[in-house]
C-alpha cells in the first residue's frame, strides 16, 4: 500500500512489511522462489503397515500398467538399504512424509540457507486430495515463522480431466465456473495471512497449466472474483501467452527443450537463455504492468513414473554433473542472470518423480542446493554463506529423528515363504538350495539362502536360518514338495 495522502484519526493495520527501495509490496527486489510438490507420503506417520501396498506411500509409490508395466512399492527395501520409490534419485532423508512437522522445518530451514524466498506449493483445489490440504496449512504456518512467502500454484487441469466429481462429465462453462470457487477458497484461507505471497497488494495465483483457460476466460475469472468482493488477484502465467494478451501480469517458462542433444554446458547455457529470453520479450511489450520470472532447473528423467507418467517413453534433459564447466543447474541459473531478471523460480525442490530437485539427494548429496545458495548470494547481493550449512541441518534433523521423540518401530517377521531348487552333481548326489524370503514389520527383505549336499530322490527336513523345511525331491533336478514345518 503506497500513502501519499494525510490521514485524519487513527489507522489500524494487520501488519507492516518493509522492504528494500523498488521492492514490490514488501517482497526483496530480488526474488527467489521454488516449486514444491506435497503429495508424498510415508505410512510409518500414520501407523499403518508399511507393508499395504498403495496405502499411504502416494506418490514414493507406482502402480501402472501401461506400456512399461512398471511397478515400484515402497513397501519393499532394496539390497542397497533404500526403499522401491518411483524415482531416479532418492532423497538424502529417505521416503518422508509432506505432513510430518518435522520434515517441514528441516525443509524450510534447508531453504532458508539456500536464500530462497519462498514456494509455489502445487494445489489442486478444495474438494479432492485432502491430505495435500494438510500439508498446505502447515506450510503457511510455518512461512510465518521462517519469514518466507507461499502461493499455490493451482491446477485447473483437475476439472477439464475429470478428476473431480462435482464436475466430471459437466460443461466448459460450469468446469470455469468451478475453477473460480477453488481460486475463492484460496484467497479466503491463504490470503489473509502474512505468509501469502501478494504482488501490489494483490493476491497471487500462479496456476499450471494455465493455458488451459484464454486470455478471455482469465478475465472472466478475474471480473467475478473481484464483483463478488474477493479483491484483484495477481495472475502468473507457467508458459508464455500473446504479447497482445490483457490479464496476465506476470510469466515464467516452465521446463522445455526436453529429449534434445545438450553434450555440455554451453549448448545447456544457449537453450536456457533463448528459453528466458522469450519470457523478457513478452514483458517488455508492456514492461510498466510486466513482470518477467526466469526459470532454473538441475536436469530432468520421469523414469521412475513409467516415463511421461506411464505413456512408456521417458523424457530427460542432462543434469551435466562431471561437465567442468558447470552443471544444468549452474547454465539455467546463469541464464536468468544474463537476462537481467529480478526473480526467479526454481523447477523444483522436490518433484522427486520427474527428478528436477534441488533438495539433497543420494545420488547428488548437498552440490544442487549449495550452487543455489551461491547464485543467489551474487544475484541479491549477499555476503558468502557457510556452504556447510545445508549438510549440518541435515544431520541434526536425521539425529533427532531416529534418536528423538519417534523411534523407528521394532522389526519383526511379519510372512516368510520357502522355495527350493535341485542342481545335479555326477554320480548320485544333487546340490539342494532352499531359499526362505521374509517379509519384515518395516517393510524389508529379509533373505535366507542354503546349499545343502543330498542324495538323489532324497526327502527330508532341513534347518535353514532357524526354520525347518521338508523338501522331497525327485530324480536329479526336480522338487515333489517344500514347505516349511510348523
Amino acid at each position: 500500500m503506497a500513502v501519499d495522502t494525510i490521514i485524519g484519526g487513527t489507522v489500524y493495520i494487520d501488519f507492516l512489511q518493509v522492504g528494500e527501495a523498488g521492492a514490490i509490496n514488501g517482497n526483496p527486489k530480488k526474488m527467489a522462489l521454488s516449486v514444491y510438490l506435497p503429495w508424498y507420503r510415508n505410512p510409518i506417520e500414520y501407523g499403518d503397515s508399511p507393508n499395504a501396498k498403495n496405502k499411504g506411500w502416494y506418490n514414493w509409490a507406482w502402480y501402472e500398467s501401461g506400456p512399461t508395466s512398471m511397478m515400484h512399492y515402497p513397501e519393499n527395501v532394496l539390497p542397497n538399504g533404500q526403499r522401491d520409490i518411483a524415482s531416479i534419485l532418492y532423497p538424502i532423508v529417505g521416503a518422508y512424509s509432506n505432513v510430518d512437522e518435522g520434515v517441514l522445518r528441516y525443509q524450510f530451514e534447508i531453504m532458508k540457507a539456500a536464500n530462497l524466498d519462498g514456494i509455489l506449493i502445487t494445489d489442486y483445489g478444495k474438494e479432492i486430495l485432502q491430505d495435500y490440504r494438510k500439508c498446505v496449512d502447515k506450510m503457511y504456518k510455518l512461512a510465518e515463522e521462517y519469514d518466507m512467502k507461499i502461493a499455490l500454484q493451482y491446477e485447473p487441469k483437475i476439472h477439464f480431466a475429470n478428476w473431480v466429481p462435482s464436475t466430471s462429465g459437466k460443461s466448459r462453462d460450469e468446469k470455469i465456473q468451478a475453477i473460480i470457487e477453488d481460486i475463492i477458497y484460496i484467497i479466503e484461507h491463504y490470503a489473509p495471512m502474512k505468509s501469502y505471497l501478494k504482488i501490489d497488494g494483490k493476491p497471487v495465483i500462479p496456476p499450471f497449466d494455465a493455458n488451459l483457460l484464454s486470455d478471455t476466460e482469465w478475465g472472466y475469472v478475474k471480473k467475478q472474483i473481484k464483483d463478488r468482493g474477493f479483491g484483484e488477484i495477481y495472475l502468473i502465467f507457467d508458459r508464455i501467452p500473446d504479447v497482445g494478451v490483457k490479464n496476465i501480469d506476470a510469466v515464467y517458462n516452465w521446463i522445455s527443450g526436453l529429449d534434445r542433444n545438450y553434450p555440455d554446458y554451453q549448448s545447456v547455457y544457449n537453450f536456457a537463455k533463448g528459453h528466458n529470453e522469450r519470457t523478457d520479450f513478452w514483458a517488455n511489450n508492456d514492461f510498466k504492468n510486466r513482470l518477467a520470472i526466469g526459470v532454473a532447473w538441475p536436469g530432468f528423467d520421469d523414469t521412475g513414473v513409467g516415463g511421461d507418467w506411464g505413456s512408456g517413453t521417458a523424457r530427460k534433459f542432462p543434469y551435466l554433473e562431471n561437465d567442468p564447466t558447470g552443471s544444468t543447474l549452474a547454465a539455467t541459473q546463469n541464464s536468468v542472470l544474463n537476462n537481467n531478471m529480478d526473480w526467479i523460480v526454481y523447477a523444483t525442490f522436490n518433484d522427486w518423480n520427474e527428478a528436477t530437485v534441488i533438495e539433497p539427494s543420494v545420488e547428488f548429496g548437498y552440490r544442487f542446493i549449495q550452487e543455489v545458495q551461491e547464485f543467489l548470494e551474487g544475484f541479491k547481493g549477499l555476503p558468502k554463506g557457510n556452504r556447510n550449512l545445508m549438510q549440518a541441518i541435515t544431520e541434526k534433523y536425521i539425529a533427532e529423528r531416529d534418536g528423538g521423540t519417534k523411534p523407528e518401530p521394532e522389526v519383526t517377521v511379519t510372512s516368510a515363504k520357502v522355495e527350493a531348487s535341485v542342481e545335479k552333481l555326477n554320480g548320485n548326489k544333487n546340490n539342494l538350495t532352499i531359499k526362505i524370503t521374509e517379509q519384515l514389520s518395516d517393510g524389508s527383505v529379509n533373505i535366507i539362502e542354503e546349499t545343502i549336499s543330498i542324495n538323489n530322490n532324497a526327502a527330508g527336513t532341513y534347518e535353514v536360518g532357524g526354520y525347518k523345511v521338508y523338501v522331497d525331491t525327485k530324480g536329479n533336478t526336480q522338487i515333489r514338495e517344500c514347505y516349511l514345518v510348523k
